[in-house]
């Protein structure tokens, strides 16, 4: 990262979260950048966006019975195939 002072390559960036962000609220995030030639800093804060909601959670009855129906779908049947064939 080019300083806007000395435009040497010399930045550094650091980056410290503030308050984490939750689902009801936003966070903030504050970004620093220091030139180590000529020692120019500058900061900036941003706003984190608030954690989407959970995904909704299923009840077991209902994944157990949808894998048992397709528990009798494995086994068995016929192996290999797949690869390049006899034109290699």
């Amino acid at each position: 990262m080019e300083c806007a002072i000395c435009q040497e390559l010399t930045i550094t960036r650091t980056e410290q979260v503030i308050q984490q962000p939750t689902i009801c609220n936003t966070g903030s995030q504050e970004i620093r950048d220091r030139c180590h030639c000529c020692g120019n800093e500058s900061t900036q804060s941003i706003i984190l966006p608030a954690l989407p909601p959970p995904s909704p959670v299923y009840s077991s009855s209902s994944q157990s019975s949808s894998t048992s129906s397709n528990s009798s779908d494995f086994g068995g049947g016929k192996s290999g195939g797949g690869g390049a064939g006899e034109d290699w």
